[in-house]
């Protein structure tokens, strides 16, 4: 019988490194603006069914576009992250007369919850919104199963990279094959002896931007995440002609495009492709 644990261990060693904390502090500034309180969240949650009162535990919180809704709406929530600046973020964005609480907490994954003060099924339920980015994600289901009392929510990549735009890819000539994420965490989840339930976000983001200079680097930066990434003179070529596509694709001022649910708010530029990225939300009773 497959062992889907070892299965994704064997995987992610052929897998690029997963960005640390640093990389994460620095995206951490307009993190907020781009990613927060989305259509997605609101999907999540409503997944999610909490019930009235129940704790949460957010592990990989980010900025907060769990944590903070749920906050609003009376919920006590521990944040974790391993980005400081991350969890900065989370909680300068809680509204003061927000009828539940944030705290927070500085936490990875491989981290020793227990000593870190994280006792059995010490809340009702446990999110993981996509951030499951470990070598070993049987140890990560299992952890958040130990400390969850009711339920625990978890959204993985089923497909295409969250990093890359197909369009893009596709005018560069550059391939993906993508993930299959939840697969994994599916079989991993039922191997351990849950009953996961499946269900699917489907999340439409339009990039924003502060300055043409930054789209031009996050673009050039997209190309690293191709299966065969191009190298040397070939490489600069294609820095080239991203800032090209950069150049035709990126608009002044907010815009508005049809079902796009998360798009940057305050932002003056905006790539005019948005990107739509399916999101398997696995849920099982804890």
């Amino acid at each position: 019988m497959a062992d889907f644990g070892e299965l994704w261990r064997q995987e992610a060693r052929t897998r690029r490194a997963p960005d640390g904390a640093a990389a994460w502090d620095e995206r951490a500034r307009d993190f907020v603006s781009k990613y927060g309180p989305s259509g997605y969240s609101e999907e999540f949650l409503r997944l999610a069914g909490l019930q009235p009162g129940e704790t949460v535990f957010d592990m990989g919180c980010g900025a907060g576009a769990l944590a903070i809704p749920c906050a609003e709406r009376g919920h006590a929530v521990l944040a974790a992250d391993f980005s400081p600046k991350m969890l900065e973020r989370c909680r300068d964005g809680v509204p003061g007369d927000a009828p539940g609480a944030v705290q927070t907490k500085l936490l990875a994954w491989d981290d020793d919850w227990e000593a870190a003060g994280l006792r059995p099924k010490s809340f009702d339920v446990a999110f993981a919104s996509r951030s499951i980015a470990t070598p070993d994600m049987e140890a990560a289901i299992k952890k958040l199963s130990r400390i969850a009392r009711r339920k625990v929510c978890v959204t993985l990549v089923a497909g295409k990279s969250p990093r890359v735009s197909q369009s893009f890819f596709d005018d560069m000539g550059l391939r993906c094959v993508g993930h299959q994420d939840a697969a994994f965490a599916f079989g991993i989840a039922t191997q351990l002896g849950y009953q996961p339930s499946v269900e699917f976000i489907r999340s439409t983001r339009a990039d924003s931007f502060e300055s043409r200079d930054q789209a031009y680097r996050a673009y050039q930066d997209m190309i690293r995440f191709a299966d065969d990434a191009p190298q040397g003179e070939e490489l600069a070529a294609c820095q080239q002609r991203a800032r090209e596509w950069v150049d035709a694709h990126l608009q002044e001022d907010p815009m508005e495009l049809a079902g796009v649910q998360e798009v940057g708010r305050g932002l003056p530029y905006t790539i005019d492709v948005p990107r739509t990225f399916a999101w398997a939300f696995i849920s099982w009773n804890a």
